[in-house]
């Protein structure tokens, strides 16, 4: 059985290892199980996800902070990516 040191508050237990999510902005609602550590691993599988995903938006953002850090938009034009924060991709 897994215990959690309960000096840490619970909002630092669930957003603190993990804080980048996914969010579906068609459905408003967070992808299930996908919650990472690094920013690029967040964006390159919300890339690989709009392969199969239906016509619409996934948006990367920090939850620990609210921002966000890019999103992938499906069109039937073709994929469009929008980065919000050139240091995420290391471009910086």
């Amino acid at each position: 059985m897994i215990t959690v040191p309960e000096d840490r508050p619970r909002t630092e237990r669930r957003y603190g290892e993990r804080p980048i999510r996914l969010y579906d902005a068609e459905r408003k609602a967070c992808v299930a199980h996908r919650c990472f550590k690094f920013p690029d691993r967040a964006l390159n599988t919300a890339a690989a996800l709009m392969n199969w995903h239906p016509i619409g938006t996934l948006e990367v953002y920090n939850s620990k902070t609210g921002r966000l850090l890019g999103s992938y938009t499906k069109r039937a034009s073709g994929l469009v990516q929008t980065w919000i924060d050139d240091k995420v991709k290391g471009k910086a």
